[in-house]
């Protein structure tokens, strides 16, 4: 993901990825990753339960939706319908 973003923000205009590229880019990058992967959590693990210790109900509660968004075939990463214009 980080050499995606970095040509985005290039300094130079010449150099940044246009919004076809972006979007071709990122579709791939989704594509080549598990449902696990997407479904995983952003921060460091080590982060995360340093800040959770005191509320487990809310390891709990995060399972609870973490498995029915999978029961449901919820995607991990919502895809907008594409629109034929």
């Amino acid at each position: 993901m980080r050499p995606l973003i970095n040509d985005m923000v290039q300094d130079d205009p010449t150099k940044r990825r246009n919004m076809s590229e972006v979007v071709e880019r990122f579709e791939e990058l989704v594509q080549s990753l598990s449902q696990g992967i997407l479904r995983s959590r952003a921060a460091s693990r080590m982060l995360y339960f340093a800040q959770r210790i005191q509320t487990p109900l809310y390891l709990l509660s995060h399972w609870k939706r973490k498995i029915t968004y999978i029961i449901n075939r919820t995607p991990a990463i919502p895809m907008a319908p594409v629109t034929g214009t």
